[in-house]
């Protein structure tokens, strides 16, 4: 329905005269004239009883007039709220991802986001597990995307998806030729790790522990380079979870996945309890839960 119409139908019975509401919209008493026929044949209905003097409605009239002035309300409320929205999609999110997050996603929801709200700019950091919970409670961030779930008391969390954990190895070493590895398979090999700021390490070296395995933890700033180095040069075993490295273009390394229960990293999106989010993390917060989970491979959850 053309509100424009709607308009000169409300002003017409708001001044009870169409002279008068076609010099107040600036139009001809014929435009008008020609508009309100036009509305009449759209509604089905004679609106204007134009047998009376005057300016007078039908009771079909009388009844459309309160829906016409409900409409238009409507309408310019839509309109004001759009014009809200779109000055409030504007501003900065900082969010906080763990080491491994974005290979481990397998999509680009920041570029996504951008191509919807190019007036957000997204401001990334990347940190260690135990140092990502800390900044977000200290507020450095507004959203984080976490390796499992951080200590409900503190925060809000939110399933994203999850990833099984692999192990990376030399083809001469006899694990590289099975199907699967469980933490018994790993009885006096050397496995390499990553420093223990990283959650799941605790549970990793307590399984390595059970099984007499050695442990290796190495630090730096590039932590899985050296793995990789490392397992090429069949110096011990690498875990990750699936996705984080690239074994694809090496002709000395494989992934073999792991088969134990409850071993996975499960990703979610943490905010920080009884805190007000801005209007652009709220959007962000709101793009990033609307992907369906995805579970490990092979693992239906």
């Amino acid at each position: 329905m053309d509100f424009n119409k709607l308009c000169y139908f409300v002003c017409c019975c708001e001044l009870g005269s169409s002279s008068k509401a076609a010099e107040k919209l600036h139009i001809t008493v014929q435009g008008l004239n020609k508009a309100m026929l036009s509305l009449e044949e759209e509604c089905g209905a004679q609106l204007i009883d134009r047998r009376m003097r005057g300016f007078s409605l039908t009771p079909s009239g009388k009844y459309f007039l309160g829906r016409a002035r409900e409409m238009l309300e409507m309408y310019e409320s839509t309109l004001n709220g759009l014009k809200e929205m779109n000055s409030m999609q504007s501003g900065k999110v900082n969010i906080g991802l763990a080491y491994g997050i974005i290979p481990a996603l397998r999509y680009t929801p920041f570029l996504d986001f951008q191509k919807l709200y190019p007036k957000i700019e997204i401001c990334i950091s990347e940190l260690e597990d135990s140092l990502l919970e800390q900044e977000l409670l200290n507020g450095a961030f507004e959203l984080a995307i976490t390796v499992g779930k951080p200590d409900a008391g503190n925060f809000d969390c939110v399933f994203l998806q999850s990833r099984r954990h692999v192990v990376i190895c030399n083809i001469d070493n006899p694990l590289s030729r099975q199907s699967a590895v469980r933490f018994e398979d790993l009885q006096g090999q050397r496995v390499i790790l990553l420093k223990d700021t990283f959650n799941k390490n605790s549970h990793i070296k307590d399984s390595l522990a059970k099984v007499r395995a050695e442990i290796s933890p190495i630090s730096g700033i590039s932590e899985m380079n050296t793995i990789m180095s490392l397992c090429e040069d069949n110096h011990g075993l690498g875990i990750c979870p699936e996705g984080i490295v690239n074994t694809s273009n090496s002709k000395t390394i494989v992934e073999v996945p792991f088969d134990e229960d409850d071993f996975e990293w499960d990703i979610y999106l943490t905010t920080k309890k009884r805190v007000q989010l801005s209007y652009p993390a709220k959007l962000m917060k709101q793009f990033l839960t609307r992907v369906p989970p995805q579970p490990a491979p092979g693992r239906p959850r």
